[in-house]
């Protein structure tokens, strides 16, 4: 069954931060999500969650620490820990997982950084860096009974130089480390922009996907916006055998955040129905 997860970091931005949880639970909406939790009132979010029956679906490990970097092992261990011990707190067992961007010239696309053989041999080198990385953090996750989802990005419009930007890459990352705890998060919104081919990425390598993030292109606005057809999608997705979360990672169009939202609650209904 697919169900939507609101993400507090986009929409209701006119309450304050731990009074977006009320506003998800008026929408009749099961989970919410949100990212960095370092500067959160965490006590006030858990106490909320528990008074509305809410899920926390995701929150994410420090975006900080730099994966790219073979220096940073120890840090990365300690922030996977931290936040590990945190969504225990919440409720909440997936913990996304950013890698960060490697700082060569902006605004060049994701397939343009293997040009000469110095930076193929620079990029395989920090591919590398994330392996070992991930292969080190992700017995603590499973230890903890967590979920590790590494996120490729887009690197057209909002996230110039991301190391994964390419969703074969992540595939192909997740796959070589090869643990119960590591698994990846499909973002619509991110792989519209910078590859489409949806359905086809998104279902041959559906074992992976833990969470999906869903937003319309363009603008990253609510489903029903843009040019994604979300019934195919999410019917492919389900057919597919995907069960978990939308996380509505959009920036509604409308003040009525539940009048922008009625669009994609019809889909997700619908496919629900669906045999």
């Amino acid at each position: 069954m697919l169900e939507l997860s609101a993400n507090i970091e986009y929409m209701f931005l006119d309450r304050e931060f731990v009074d977006r949880i009320d506003a998800v639970a008026e929408l009749d909406v099961p989970a919410f999500e949100f990212g960095v939790w370092l500067e959160h009132d965490l006590p006030t979010i858990a106490e909320r969650t528990r008074r509305y029956g809410l899920t926390v679906a995701n929150i994410s490990v420090d975006p900080k620490i730099r994966l790219l970097d073979s220096d940073e092992s120890a840090a990365l261990a300690g922030a996977v820990r931290a936040t590990c011990d945190t969504a225990r707190q919440l409720g909440c067992t997936q913990l996304g997982l950013l890698v960060e961007e490697v700082k060569h010239e902006p605004g060049r696309p994701w397939f343009d950084y293997q040009r000469s053989d110095g930076e193929r041999d620079e990029r395989r080198r920090q591919r590398d860096n994330i392996v070992r990385a991930l292969k080190s953090v992700a017995p603590i996750a499973e230890g903890a009974g967590m979920l590790l989802l590494v996120e490729c990005l887009n690197t057209l419009v909002d996230h110039a130089d991301y190391f994964i930007a390419s969703w074969q890459e992540g595939v192909s990352i997740a796959r070589e480390v090869d643990s119960p705890a590591l698994g990846l998060t499909f973002d619509a919104y991110h792989h519209q922009v910078n590859e489409g081919n949806l359905i086809s990425s998104l279902t041959q390598d559906i074992d992976l996907v833990h969470h999906i993030h869903i937003a319309d292109v363009p603008g990253r606005h609510e489903p029903g916006t843009g040019e994604i057809n979300y019934l195919n999608l999410l019917r492919a997705a389900k057919r597919a055998g995907y069960s978990g979360y939308l996380g509505l990672e959009c920036v509604p169009t409308k003040a009525d955040v539940g009048a922008a939202l009625a669009p994609i609650r019809q889909i997700v209904d619908q496919v629900n129905r669906e045999d």
